[in-house]
């Protein structure tokens, strides 16, 4: 690979780990602050809480609402597979700090995808709803 293409990957590779870390708990203060002050735990932390650790792989993290006016992490629903003690799972978290957990035409079409695929897997699927 040339030096060129190395920057232009790197620069790539750069702008997902920063969009990923934008979505991310810590990078979202005053919403992390409210849940707190609820006493309740954040979407992605129930999931970290149920499932095997690192076994989650999330569908769809940086997607976003169809309108680009309205900020909406993940367009307010977690959705992906893992494992619980080995078994493959799949799992929804509705996010409550993205307009009170309702979601968007993109949050509606990561939850068709993560059906789709626990039908076809034939596993189990964990909703958590707010």
């Amino acid at each position: 690979m040339t030096k060129k293409a190395n920057t232009e990957v790197s620069t790539a590779l750069q702008r997902v780990i920063d969009a990923r870390l934008a979505v991310s708990d810590p990078a979202r203060a005053d919403a992390f602050t409210k849940i707190r002050a609820r006493g309740s735990l954040t979407a992605r932390e129930r999931v970290d809480a149920l499932i095997d650790s690192h076994s989650f792989v999330e569908y769809g993290m940086l997607a976003s609402s169809v309108n680009p006016d309205i900020i909406a992490p993940a367009d307010g629903v977690i959705t992906g597979l893992g494992a619980i003690d080995g078994v493959t799972v799949g799992v929804v978290s509705y996010d409550y700090s993205v307009f009170a957990g309702s979601q968007g035409d993109v949050g509606h079409h990561k939850l068709a995808r993560l059906f789709e695929t626990v039908a076809k897997l034939q596993c189990p699927l964990i909703m958590f709803l707010e």
